[in-house]
C-alpha cells in the first residue's frame, strides 16, 4: 500500500490552477502564523519580564531583615484571622516565625514594638492582645 500524502503536496501538482493557488495561499498562511506566532511568544516573555521587575521576591528580606510593610501588615492580618481570636505578640512572632522564617529575626519583643508602630492597622486588645482594627473583635474572645 501506499502511504497517505500530504493534501498540500497534492494541492501544489494539481492540474487545476484553482487548487495549485489555494496550495500557494495556505504556504503564504503558514508563513503570516509562524510570525505571529513569534510575536505572541515574545509578548508573553515581555511581559513576564516587566512583571519580574515589579515584583520584588516575596522571601528576600530587605537590608535590615525585616519585612516591607506592605507585605507585614497583610502577614500579620492572615495570622490572626487564622487563630480567629486577638493574640499576644509572643503569638504572633511564633506563627510568623513558622510562615516566614527569613524574616524571624528580633523575636517577640520586635514584634510588640512593630505592632504598637502598626497601630493604624492593628489594637489592642484586652490584656495585651492585637487584632485588625477594621474587623470588629470576635465575641467571646480574650477582649472580645
Amino acid at each position: 500500500m501506499s502511504e497517505p500524502k500530504d493534501p498540500a503536496v497534492l494541492a501544489a501538482a494539481s492540474p487545476d490552477p484553482a487548487v495549485r493557488g489555494f496550495a500557494v495561499r495556505r504556504q503564504e498562511l503558514a508563513k503570516e502564523i509562524g510570525k505571529i506566532d513569534s510575536l505572541l511568544n515574545l509578548y508573553v516573555e515581555l511581559v513576564e519580564a516587566y512583571q519580574a521587575e515589579q515584583k520584588p521576591p516575596a522571601t528576600a528580606p530587605s537590608s535590615d531583615g525585616a519585612m516591607s510593610r506592605e507585605n507585614f501588615v497583610p502577614a500579620i492580618r492572615d495570622i490572626l484571622l487564622d487563630a480567629g481570636q486577638p493574640l499576644r505578640p509572643r503569638e504572633i512572632y511564633e506563627a510568623f516565625a513558622a510562615k516566614f522564617p527569613d524574616y524571624a529575626g528580633g523575636g517577640p519583643d520586635a514584634m510588640r514594638k512593630r505592632l504598637y508602630k502598626l497601630k493604624d492597622c492593628f489594637r489592642s486588645v484586652g490584656a495585651d492582645r492585637h487584632w485588625p482594627i477594621d474587623i470588629p473583635v470576635p465575641s467571646g474572645t480574650p477582649g472580645g
